[in-house]
């Protein structure tokens, strides 16, 4: 599976997830993106033009993310 496809497909996934007015499923797996992702790959495999990614601003700073995986390291049990 090319990496721009599961690129593209995980933003389209979430894309979709956020354009919707009423959000009573909320994303908690990677499977959520499963089908977008096998879409975008069938895309290119058929050469088609893939579409433009949209630039967005990422969700979350560098700072936060390093926050929150070294406070989920630092709960891991000892020997990991």
């Amino acid at each position: 599976m090319p990496l721009e496809a599961v690129l593209r497909g995980i933003d389209a996934a979430f894309e979709k997830w956020h354009s919707r007015k009423v959000k009573t499923q909320m994303v908690n797996s990677l499977a959520f993106c499963a089908q977008a992702v096998l879409t975008e790959a069938q895309i290119m495999a058929e050469g088609a033009p893939a579409r433009p990614r949209a630039e967005t601003a990422p969700p979350f700073t560098v700072d936060e993310l390093r926050a929150y995986l070294e406070g989920g390291a630092a709960s891991l049990p000892a020997g990991y």
